[in-house]
Formats: C-alpha cells, structure tokens, sequence
C-alpha cells in the first residue's frame, strides 16, 4: 500500500517496512524512501533514524500498538545514500531541510511533531530550525555530537575511532566500514550479531536480545547497504563532523531523553550541551544506554509527543 504522492518501492523490499511504505519523487529528481507507522489519522511526526540505518528503523526499536494508543502517525524518510534513498554527493546536515520541504509539501503536513534517534537527532533539530512555525514539539533520544572531546569522552573506542576514519579519511573508511558492516550484514549475519552484542552496553545488548530485536536491527543495516557503502559512510562522517547549522533556542517545547549508561554513540554530555543551547523544557537522563533509552521509555516519549497535538 502506498500513499498519495508515493510511488510503490522499485527496490527489493526490506521486510521489515510499515504498512505504507513507497518512495517520493523529489523536485531534484532523486528518490527518498519513506515508510509510515501507526494510525493515518494520527498526529504526523516526522522520525528520524539512527546512523547506518533506515525508516525501517521504527521496526526494530518501536511499538506500533503503542503509536495507536497515543494516536501519533509516524512518517520516517530515509537520508539519501542510505535503504532506497538516492546518493546526494557533498549532502550536508543543512542541505536535509530541502528534502523535508519536499517530503512535506508531499504529504501537506501543516503542522507536526519532530523526533530524532541517536544520529538523526541532528537532522530532527535540522528540522525543527527549518520548519519551526510548523512544529508542535522537537524530541531527541540519545542524541550525538561530537562537538569537543569532553563530549566523546567515555565513548567505545573503537566506535569513535571509525567515525573519525570515514570522517578524516573517506576512502578508507568506506573499505572498512563495508567490510565491518556492510558485507557482515548482507552475507554474514550470524558473525555481525555477535560482533554488535559484544560491543554494545550490557542493556542495550539484552534489549536487542529480546523478541528478536537483534535479527531485525541486523536485516535493517543490511537494508542501510543495500546501494553499498558509500552512503552510510558518508552519513557516520557527518554525525562526527562539526555541525553547519546555528543552535538557538526554539519556540516549540524540546524533549530530550539520554542514558546514562549510554557508551555506544551518545552521552550525558551532549544532552546537556544541547538542552543548554536549545532551551528545553524536559531533559531526562536514565541509566540506560544507547538503545534502551528508547525502548525502555518508549511510553513515555510517545505520550510527551502526543501532548503536542495542537488543540
């Protein structure tokens, strides 16, 4: 099932995208993939995943019994390079707005909630500048920034150290994170499985562990390489990039949940750098790590984002 304005995919299917799932044909001529989630009558809010991943993300981390409860409608575009999205050469953080203007003249969205995951926390905020009279609330879980080394401090090594490969040298870190990554997914999934829930925080891997999480959050980063490596090592280079967008506070309510716990891509500290500069209204900083933070108060981000919905 597709929606007004979609095209049905013309890429082999997931398997784990939501009941309306397709992509849009940009004014640029490049296709973005999208998949939506939760009731069509819900209050949208625009999702943006983590890094290497795709909208289908939701799948993994979500609870869609959840989004019908709240009544939230959850719209999640994939970034170009990444899933079924078209490659944007010398894309920047700043250059996402112009995909959000189309994504939302598409789907004439007026008005909307805004939430960010971990890597997509950047581009949420992206959002949120871009589009600020038109959003009911801005939400960031786990979000990164690598703005200064008090910020990474505490961060997996070996993590920081490839995003500062791809970051600081492009070819080669986009050798390695095909063969750490992008083959072990494809071809090798068994061996990746392993390899994530030895890396992650002992919460996260026992989240990932339950239900079947960690079969899904691998297929979805196979679903990331689908067009290879080149996309997801160009999106990691800039989640480790200094930002080309101007923090200030906003005129929308700001949520913003982080773990404490968190080793894998965020900590306490970029939160609270960011609820500084943005001037939010809550900040929650649980014991949870990177993934957990989400799962683990999923309940309580949806009905925060469903306390938005314009009256």
């Amino acid at each position: 099932m597709t929606l007004p304005g979609m095209a049905a995919p013309n890429h082999p299917a997931s398997g784990f995208a939501g009941p309306n799932a397709g992509v849009y044909r940009l004014s640029s001529g490049r296709e973005l993939m999208v998949t939506e989630f939760g009731p069509a009558e819900g209050l949208p809010v625009l999702y943006l995943h983590g890094t290497p991943s795709t909208g289908n993300e939701w799948s993994v981390l979500g609870d869609d019994d959840l989004l019908e409860a709240c009544g939230l409608r959850l719209i999640a575009p994939t970034r170009p390079g990444l899933g079924g999205s078209s490659y944007l050469p010398q894309r920047t953080l700043a250059s996402w707005k112009v995909d959000v203007a189309d994504l939302v003249a598409q789907r004439g969205l007026a008005r909307f909630a805004v939430l960010g995951y971990s890597g997509g926390a950047a581009y949420a905020l992206a959002s949120a500048l871009a589009f600020e009279q038109q959003i009911s609330s801005l939400t960031l879980e786990a979000p990164v920034l690598h703005g200064d080394e008090a910020m990474t401090a505490g961060l997996d090594k070996t993590g920081l150290g490839l995003k500062q490969l791809v970051r600081n040298s492009p070819s080669v870190g986009r050798l390695v994170l095909a063969l750490a990554m992008g083959l072990p997914a494809r071809r090798f999934p068994g061996l990746l499985k392993q390899q994530l829930l030895a890396a992650l925080p002992h919460v996260d891997a026992a989240t990932l562990q339950a239900n079947g999480r960690i079969e899904k959050f691998v297929a979805v980063l196979a679903d990331a390489f689908r067009a290879g490596a080149r996309g997801p090592a160009q999106d990691m280079a800039l989640m480790a990039s200094p930002w080309d967008i101007a923090l200030r506070r906003l005129s929308c309510p700001v949520h913003i949940f982080q773990g404490e716990g968190d080793t894998f891509g965020a900590r306490p500290a970029m939160a609270e750098y960011l609820a500084q500069q943005l001037g939010a209204n809550v900040v929650r900083i649980y014991p949870e790590g990177h993934i957990s933070i989400m799962t683990n108060h999923l309940r309580e981000i949806l009905r925060t984002l469903a306390a938005s919905r314009p009256t």
